[in-house]
């Protein structure tokens, strides 16, 4: 049969309780203090996560906003620079056409100064040719104011 005696059910009872108590005083406190600080960091990290993804969140909206803003600026700098270069090419054109019409006046000019050169230099040696002609056909000299006359009169039916 099964004997209880009460003097060790007591014992066990009290040895029970020492022993809840030291591990109370011992391990739990230190376990729950340990737990407690444990879950305050784990807390702590969370907000600390948190905070960070809402602040990168913001950094990276903010560099979209300056790389949207720099394709901008690098577009209208490059629109700015087509038109920029599309003016200074009809300038050029400009220039140039106007520099080949200058050339072709001037050329035309000395043609024309050449042309009059050539005519007054042809003249010239015809009348002094016309008049050595006249000289030997008539056997005398000339007089200085029948040779202007010579002269003029067939400068007048050249022109």
């Amino acid at each position: 049969m099964i004997s209880t005696n009460l003097f060790e059910i007591t014992f066990q009872i009290v040895n029970f309780l020492i022993l809840l108590w030291l591990l109370n005083k011992l391990l739990f406190k230190s376990l729950v203090s340990y737990l407690d600080k444990r879950q305050e960091i784990i807390k702590n990290d969370l907000e600390l996560a948190k905070s960070n993804k809402i602040e990168s969140e913001k950094i990276i909206e903010k560099q979209n906003e300056s790389l949207q803003q720099a394709l901008l600026e690098a577009k209208a700098i490059r629109e700015k620079a087509e038109e920029s270069s599309k003016k200074e090419r009809e300038l050029s054109l400009e220039k140039t056409k106007e520099e080949a019409s200058r050339i072709l006046e001037n050329t035309k000019k000395e043609i024309e100064l050449d042309f009059q050169r050539s005519k007054n230099e042809l003249i010239s040696q015809v009348g002094n040719i016309t008049i050595d002609l006249t000289k030997k056909v008539l056997k005398k000299e000339v007089s200085k104011e029948t040779q202007q006359e010579l002269l003029s009169s067939y400068i007048e039916t050249i022109k």
